[in-house]
C-alpha cells in the first residue's frame, strides 16, 4: 500500500481509493488478527504502521496476537512494547500473551522455512489460545 493517501481522516471511513477500499474490507472481515513482525532498529516497520493508520473503526473492539522476531536475542521484544499504545488508539485488543523469537536466521532452513523449536510452537500456541479467549469473552459495551 502507499503511505496514507486518502483525503480525509481515517476514522471518518470515507474512502476513494479502490486499495484503501480493498484493505478496509479484508480487515472489516476478519474477527481477530495475527500480527508477526520483525523488529528494525528496536521498534516495528512503517509498513506496519502504515497499514494500522490506513483504518480506524475498521480495528475497533477486534483482538490481536503478537509475535515478533529479530537477528538479536530480544526477538523483537521492543517492537512488541511499542506497538501496543498504537493499537490501542485504533481501538485493537492486544493478548496478554506475546511471543518473540530470537536469532530468527537461525531459525530457517535452506528451504527458507520457518524451523521452530518445540518451545516456540508451544509460546504460538499460547498466543493463539490467548486471542481466542479474547473472542470468546463478552464485549465491553459500546459508547
Amino acid at each position: 500500500m502507499p503511505f496514507l493517501d486518502e483525503p480525509e481522516h481515517p476514522a471518518e471511513g470515507r474512502y476513494v481509493h479502490r486499495h484503501t477500499k480493498e484493505w478496509s474490507a479484508t480487515i472489516g472481515g476478519a474477527d481477530a488478527f495475527v500480527f508477526v513482525m520483525p523488529m528494525y532498529n528496536g521498534g516495528f516497520s512503517a509498513p506496519l504502521k502504515n497499514a494500522i493508520d490506513f483504518h480506524h473503526q475498521e480495528w475497533r473492539d477486534k483482538p490481536v496476537g503478537l509475535i515478533s522476531y529479530s537477528a538479536g536475542t530480544s526477538g523483537g521484544a521492543p517492537a512488541v512494547e511499542m506497538i501496543r499504545p498504537v493499537l490501542g488508539r485504533v481501538g485493537l485488543r492486544p493478548a496478554e500473551r506475546s511471543l518473540s523469537v530470537p536469532g530468527i536466521s537461525g531459525r530457517i532452513g535452506p528451504d527458507l522455512l520457518f524451523r521452530p523449536t518445540p518451545t516456540l510452537l508451544a509460546d504460538a500456541g499460547a498466543v493463539l489460545s490467548a486471542v481466542a479467549a479474547q473472542l470468546a469473552a463478552p464485549q465491553p459495551a459500546s459508547a
